[in-house]
């Protein structure tokens, strides 16, 4: 597996060298999860990473997730959501806490012309850089199934 042209923003060789470290370990099971992996620069929320299953169900391609965070959100989520989980991430963020999670749910459509699948979503740091701040931060999502009750209760 091959990084995109996003991971040309990382030019020091030990930050690219810990972050292809970590990559190999998401590359040894990605596929074999019922999730989408995405992966986040912490210091401006531009999507860089996004798991096969994800790109598959968005219909892009590698080079085309490189979106700012507001291009991202705007084409595949529903921003009234973002209010809510927007800050948690942020917090999480600014806390920089090794062992916290955060977790919530949100909308997201693969199409324009499609309707919003309710995910439920769980973030936390994934690397740091040499200063021990947050660079990368990692989320999973996975759809909730629309006759479930949970998603009434999202809703």
């Amino acid at each position: 597996m091959e990084l995109n042209s996003a991971w040309n923003r990382y030019t020091d060789p030990l930050i690219r060298e810990r972050i292809e470290s970590k990559m190999k370990g998401i590359w040894q099971f990605e596929n074999e999860v019922p999730c989408v992996i995405t992966i986040h620069d912490a210091r401006d929320i531009a999507l860089i990473y996004m798991s096969p299953l994800g790109l598959l169900q968005l219909g892009v391609g590698i080079e085309e997730i490189t979106l700012s965070f507001q291009e991202y959100h705007a084409r595949f989520f529903n921003l009234e959501d973002a209010q809510d989980y927007g800050p948690k991430v942020t917090g999480l963020l600014k806390r920089n806490n090794t062992d916290e999670i955060i977790s919530y749910f949100q909308q997201v459509r693969f199409a324009p012309d499609q309707e919003w699948i309710w995910h439920l979503s769980s973030t936390r740091i994934f690397l740091r850089d040499l200063d021990e701040m947050p660079l990368l931060f990692i989320t999973i999502s996975m759809p909730i199934d629309s006759k479930s009750h949970i998603t009434a209760k999202a809703e």
